[in-house]
């Protein structure tokens, strides 16, 4: 206890925020650059001593220096004494010290250019490699195309569909189902696409080996590599599919017999019910003696000759 840590940096931008939380170093102090009296002050202390003509003006040394820190200061007071020892001199003068600052500063510029540089860059390699992670592990299929060829894939398409780097340069209508060929043209006109009222389109895509799953499409039409391209995302709806098919056939499907039933014989009849249709026929067929069969042999012998008259 009764114990205070300081600590002191010039980058506190990347700094751990772990760092920063309170019981830590939760207290921060910034400290500007010295002013220009305050110049003055360092560079009497740096010069003390390095050997120097007299009545070397400190004011006007300060004055050429605006926005240096100590740090700065000292180094210019050492690269002065180097200049003025190159030249033989027995003393530092100011051109000695003006020469210094036009170094430091020259020196200080290239060197802050480079860091931002190298801060750009590495900044955009990480940039990078988080969308490519991103790209990679998104859960839909993804892909880049231009004049109607696959030019890019995420691993995701790779790895469900068994297809490989050859995937690219191929014509994305030739691994759809013939029957759905149209819905892709449509997704894929850009005068279209922004009129449909849904923009997600299901269609059957073939796998590498052949097998059809259901997917549903979306579209974004952008520029890749300075091209029109169009990125799509496809999702893989099979098992979807499947459900809404059972469900379709046991809501229109008798249990019994499979044959359709009395709510599609309903919506059928709206549907076929118009004057261009007229006249329509209705054939009725009942089974005499079902409830004769039934209390006599068992229901079990009902349903096997319904569906014997089913057949």
């Amino acid at each position: 206890s009764n114990v205070i840590v300081l600590a002191a940096t010039n980058r506190a931008d990347v700094l751990d925020k772990a760092l920063m939380r309170a019981g830590r170093f939760d207290r921060q102090i910034f400290v500007d650059l010295p002013d220009i009296r305050e110049r003055a002050e360092i560079f009497a202390v740096h010069l003390a001593p390095i050997k120097k003509v007299e009545g070397l003006d400190l004011d006007f040394l300060a004055k050429q220096t605006p926005g240096f820190s100590g740090a700065d200061i000292a180094n210019v007071c050492n690269e002065a004494a180097l200049i003025a020892a190159r030249n033989n001199k027995t003393a530092v003068d100011r051109q000695d010290f003006l020469d210094a600052v036009d170094r430091i500063i020259g020196g200080l510029e290239k060197k802050n250019k480079e860091l931002e540089v190298n801060e750009i860059i590495e900044k955009l390699d990480k940039k990078e490699m988080q969308f490519k992670t991103l790209f990679n592990n998104l859960s839909e299929f993804v892909f880049v195309i231009q004049d109607n060829k696959i030019i890019h894939t995420n691993l995701k398409v790779m790895e469900q569909t068994g297809y490989n780097e050859s995937l690219k340069g191929l014509e994305l209508e030739g691994l759809v189902h013939d029957e759905d060929i149209s819905k892709l043209k449509l997704m894929l006109d850009s005068r279209l696409i922004n009129e449909l009222d849904n923009p997600k389109i299901p269609f059957r895509f073939k796998k590498n080996d052949g097998e059809f799953i259901w997917v549903e499409a979306s579209a974004v039409h952008l520029l890749w590599d300075d091209k029109p391209s169009i990125l799509m995302f496809l999702s893989d709806i099979t098992n979807r599919r499947v459900t809404e098919d059972k469900l379709s056939y046991i809501c229109y499907h008798d249990q019994l017999t499979g044959l359709f039933n009395r709510r599609f014989f309903e919506e059928e009849l709206k549907r076929v019910d118009t004057l261009r249709n007229y006249p329509i026929a209705i054939i009725m067929i009942d089974v005499n003696g079902l409830k004769l069969i039934n209390d006599a042999f068992g229901h079990a012998s009902g349903d096997e000759l319904i569906n014997t008259v089913s057949d």
